[in-house]
């Protein structure tokens, strides 16, 4: 939990473009890093990756990319603790070449990259059937709409015409949210009139399962 919290607070850091603070506050759990899961250590090995990418140290991030990704398996897509779609973003702006360098195609492992991220960031809205909600789980999370912007990119090139319009059909295509929110108002009258308290955590979870 400790390690999951700094991670929180190393991405702050980088927003803040302080990633000598993220490598002196990793140092913190160097002597626990072998007994942390997998995806711990995942995210904190990007941590480091990045901040010594910031500061031009590029060998040694991308090795470090490189070992976190190895980590990453795709039973942890759809984790809503440690978010496997955000390491994998930060990996891929680390093995990423800067922008000013111009980079008129994208690698092979690049792009395996951006597939990885693109697949564990829709597993946890696989089940979910209005598109108002998914596109607001998109797009609401900076890494998340950054993650999107930059597979649509390639996506033409890589993924073929057919694959690039299903999946824009799923991040535009109108929602049902007035539907939804009947059905909410409905739910909420019926959950006004149980009387039996006992009763109420499983009804909830029923009329909310309704819903999707």
């Amino acid at each position: 939990l400790q390690a999951s919290l700094w991670a929180i607070h190393g991405l702050l850091c980088f927003y803040q473009n302080k990633p000598q603070d993220v490598l002196d506050g990793l140092q913190e759990f160097d002597d626990h890093f072998d007994k942390m899961t997998h995806l711990v250590q995942s995210g904190l090995l990007v941590l480091k990756a990045f901040a010594l990418r910031q500061l031009g140290i590029v060998p040694e991030a991308m090795n470090l990319a490189k070992q976190a990704l190895g980590l990453i398996r795709e039973e942890d897509f759809g984790n809503i603790d440690i978010l496997p779609d955000e390491i994998l973003w930060w990996c891929y702006r680390t093995l990423a070449p800067d922008p000013e360098h111009g980079n008129p195609e994208i690698t092979d492992e690049l792009w395996q990259v951006l597939e990885m991220g693109r697949k564990a960031m829709m597993t946890p809205v696989e089940g979910i059937s209005d598109a108002g909600l998914k596109r607001g789980y998109l797009h609401r999370v900076r890494f998340r709409r950054l993650l999107v912007y930059e597979w649509l990119k390639w996506a033409e090139v890589r993924a073929g015409k057919e694959k690039l319009a299903a999946y824009t059909a799923v991040i535009q295509r109108p929602g049902r949210l007035k539907e939804v929110f009947r059905r909410l108002l409905k739910v909420g009258v019926r959950l006004n009139a149980q009387r039996s308290p006992e009763r109420l955590p499983d009804q909830i979870l029923e009329e909310i399962s309704e819903l999707f």
